[in-house]
């Protein structure tokens, strides 16, 4: 004892400094001890720095209280500050935000203003966060908000068990300007985040504050999903990291779900499924949303992933989702990830899914007969994929890497189009509201030449869906051809109406009065028809974007006139048009499918057609070329016919071709390029491609031809691109980016359809650049695994009887790649072939049915 009271003996006491203990225990968020410390500190010595620090640790004592449910010290600490006076400008805000958090608002003088719209700005926006996360802190004040509040919690609920469109028929009721409204934009994120729809949820998250809560959850769960990087987000989310491990520690399915995870990873299948089984064992009732889920994802990758035999068994493991109580959905997905498959056998499987829809109680009646004919158009696309397999495959190796073999005969495309039409049909009775279901419908009855029934498909369509512009066209085009322009007028006018100043609709008014005086004249309403050709000349001179000949008003008046019988005059208009021309050429064209469309008499169409005949024999000019090939684009690009139009072609293909030191102009050759690239002849191709050349080396600005000279070549691809060469695919990228480059100021740009198919050509240049850059890159590395299984490089023994003869070329007798032996013969029985040899790189679903029946 005595020694411990001398040790103090002695020594001057040293006063405490309460100022630097408030400030200390502040930054420590302690703020009950600077509290005590600010009152004496103040009370000792007043300062202008002990009384900021004095307001600074009674507003923070104050918010700790109230963050505790002490609201009533809170209160009083709050008053004792306003009595004090508020003289550090920071903390007016803070004080005005606790005090709305207590229940308090400001009240408007001299009006009525409800306790929400007297609140705005950042205030307004925390307190509506708050009212989200901490329902217990919400203030009585503001009843408005705390019931918003109770609807974006229960929004997030239903979003958790799965009920996403609940979710969003609830928050459909917050305003837009309510400080709420950011939390149905995360919620919906959040919907997306599940789903993994990438881009609805950026479209939703990208629009949240970075001031607000929402925000930094989204970004929470966007870190811990590892789709974005920690620093990125501009806050630490460490701590929030840390208190989601614990509060998720010690729960047993969370351990469950950490080993599928680390079975699936190591590719173990089996032990998987046996946790699979015993997270359904005991947690069915729970969690009976999440086990589905992760049943879901687990089918849908042995699906992606063509695994068979893990999906045979997740189906013993597991019963089927409600969707798919027998696995014949996942059945029908995994045989279309498989390069041989039956179509009987697909359609079986899909049919007794369909079976299972129509009893299933998880659907509505409005979403069964949507998910039946969404089933039956998969079908159809199924077989549409093999009518049109032979023109859509671009992945057939050229030979020798991949033998050539001939397509379905026509007997067997029939019958494919047959079921595909069945299927159509059935979608389009069950749900009509399928658009796409309707065009491909269209499209096939008009591939197969019936015309009417296309067109009554066009009708009902309209009737579906009547602002659909292009079957608005397609039938006032039809109607227009087929001599009945009265039929066509409602559609003109509807398409009209809808996309007034549309390109489309000029050719469009041009061809629909065109026809009208084609229809006169063939009725012999010669006064009628004469009025009708003034209103076309007082048109535009324009026909789906492209210039009108200088005389095609006089060749027009000469038809007419000669349907008259009044050959003089017809004469004169026929003189008048040649003035217009270097040689009248084109108008023995033009003149001769005229005599077959207006129907002249037979003496005129030999006479005109002798003309054409003996004066395209000619040396090829500009001009010439030009115009023939824009009057016959035009038919080609309607898909209009007329007799004589195939002789046409050919004829000016022939003509095309002796094509030498043409002084071309660019706007003829555009014309003869577009011709050439349109036309159903084949030898069409091989006359393009000289002029491409020309039209870049003379006109290097001209967009057009850098596109078709890329165009030719991955057209064919890959059996006109050289196969083995890596280099040639970036040349042709380098001329498709060249044209788009071009396109943007160039004085002929392309059209809206060129557009189109540029931007597809670029697509499949670059996946094709990159499908042959993988395989190289393969062979590369098998190569070099060969080098390393044979480092010694041991030469072959050559025995005496090697197939070597004396002139060291190759004895070709028993060689198998003969070329009699490339395509296989075909046995004489009808409605049954060989199976075919196996170098596409999917083979024919069809060459499994032609045993007996195909279907």
């Amino acid at each position: 004892m005595g020694k411990k009271n001398k040790r103090g003996r002695g020594r001057p006491r040293v006063p405490l400094d309460h100022l630097k203990i408030a400030q200390r225990e502040l930054e420590k968020r302690n703020a009950k001890l600077a509290l005590e410390h600010a009152r004496l500190q103040h009370q000792a010595s007043a300062s202008p720095e002990s009384r900021e620090v004095l307001e600074r640790a009674l507003l923070a004592r104050a918010e700790q209280l109230f963050e505790r449910g002490n609201r009533e010290l809170a209160t009083e600490l709050l008053n004792e500050l306003r009595t004090l006076g508020v003289t550090v400008g920071d903390l007016e805000s803070q004080l005005e935000m606790l005090s709305v958090r207590l229940g308090e608002h400001p009240r408007v003088a001299g009006s009525e203003v409800s306790a929400e719209d007297a609140l705005s700005g950042p205030v307004a926006q925390s307190l509506a966060d708050e009212a989200v996360l901490h329902p217990h802190r919400r203030s009585p004040a503001y009843p408005q908000w705390n019931e918003q509040a109770d609807w974006v919690r229960a929004a997030l609920q239903e979003v958790e068990a799965g009920q996403s469109e609940a979710a969003w028929e609830r928050l459909s009721a917050i305003p837009r300007k309510s400080p709420l409204a950011e939390w149905r934009l995360f919620v919906r994120g959040l919907a997306a985040h599940y789903a993994g729809d990438v881009s609805r949820r950026a479209a939703n998250w990208d629009r949240l504050s970075p001031e607000r809560a929402a925000y930094r959850i989204a970004n929470h769960l966007l870190v811990f999903a590892g789709q974005r990087r920690a620093e990125e987000v501009g806050f630490p989310t460490s701590n929030g990291q840390r208190r989601l491990k614990a509060a998720l520690s010690g729960n047993a399915v969370l351990a469950l779900l950490e080993t599928m995870r680390d079975d699936f990873r190591a590719r173990r299948i089996e032990p998987m499924l046996r946790t699979l089984c015993t997270l359904r064992q005991r947690h069915a009732r729970s969690h009976a949303q999440l086990i589905e889920r992760v049943t879901d994802l687990l089918w849908k990758h042995f699906v992606r992933e063509s695994d068979s035999g893990g999906l045979f068994r997740l189906k013993r493991a597991v019963p089927g989702p409600a969707l798919d109580p027998r696995w014949l959905r996942a059945n029908g997905l995994l045989m279309d990830q498989q390069s041989e498959c039956n179509l009987n056998r697909i359609e079986e499987v899909w049919f007794g899914y369909i079976q299972d829809l129509e009893t299933c109680s998880v659907l509505g009646d409005e979403e069964r007969e949507m998910a039946i004919g969404l089933v039956y158009h998969r079908l159809a696309n199924e077989f549409l994929e093999e009518v049109h397999r032979d023109q859509r495959d671009p992945f057939e190796l050229p030979f020798p890497l991949g033998r050539r073999h001939a397509g379905p005969d026509e007997e067997e495309i029939a019958l494919l189009a047959k079921r595909a039409e069945f299927h159509l049909r059935k979608a389009l009775s069950k749900c009509p509201r399928l658009l796409a279901v309707h065009r491909q419908l269209i499209d096939l009855l008009r591939e197969r030449e019936r015309s009417t029934e296309a067109v009554q498909a066009g009708i009902e369509l309209l009737q579906h869906f009547p602002d659909d512009f292009d079957t608005l066209v397609w039938l006032s085009n039809y109607f227009i051809e087929a001599e009945q322009p009265v039929q066509a007028e409602p559609y003109v006018e509807r398409a009209s109406h809808l996309r007034p100043r549309d390109q489309a609709i000029a050719g469009l008014i041009w061809n629909r009065n065109l026809g009208l005086f084609r229809h006169r004249v063939r009725k012999r309403k010669f006064e009628e028809a004469r009025r009708q050709l003034q209103e076309l000349a007082s048109l535009n001179g324009s026909v789906s974007g492209h210039q009108l000949l200088p005389y095609a008003f006089c060749v027009l008046g000469a038809s007419l006139e000669y349907k008259a019988k009044n050959d003089q005059a017809a004469e004169a208009q026929l003189q008048k048009a040649q003035e217009e021309l270097e040689e009248p050429t084109p108008i023995w064209l033009i003149m001769h499918a005229y005599a077959e469309r207006f129907s002249l008499p037979r003496p005129l169409k030999n006479q005109f057609r002798d003309r054409f005949k003996a004066a395209i024999q000619g040396a090829c000019r500009s001009q010439t070329a030009g115009h023939m090939a824009r009057f016959l684009r035009g038919y080609l690009a309607r898909g209009v016919k007329y007799v004589g139009l195939v002789t046409h072609q050919r004829l000016l293909i022939d003509y095309l071709k002796r094509a030498r030191r043409v002084k071309w102009s660019p706007e003829d050759l555009h014309d003869v390029c577009r011709f050439l690239a349109e036309s159903t002849e084949r030898r069409a191709v091989a006359v393009l491609g000289p002029l491409v050349e020309a039209g870049i080396r003379r006109f290097p600005d001209a967009p057009l031809f850098w596109f078709l000279r890329g165009q030719s070549v991955l057209g064919g691809f890959p059996r006109a691109l050289p196969f083995l060469s890596g280099t040639t695919s970036d040349q042709e990228i380098k001329r498709l980016e060249k044209a788009q480059e071009l396109n943007k100021r160039a004085e002929f740009p392309l059209t809206a359809s060129e557009c189109e198919r540029l931007e597809t050509a670029l697509k499949t240049a670059r996946a094709t650049h990159d499908m042959m850059s993988a395989f190289f890159e393969h062979m590369s590395f098998m190569a070099d695994r060969i080098c390393e299984d044979d480092p010694g490089g041991e030469e072959d023994d050559w025995g005496e009887d090697d197939d070597w003869d004396e002139d060291d070329d190759w004895d070709d007798e028993d060689d198998d790649w003969d070329d009699d032996d490339r395509e296989e013969e075909l046995p004489d029985v009808k409605g049954a072939s060989a199976a075919r040899p196996r170098g596409k790189r999917r083979t024919s679903r069809a060459s499994h049915n032609r045993q007996g029946r195909l279907f």
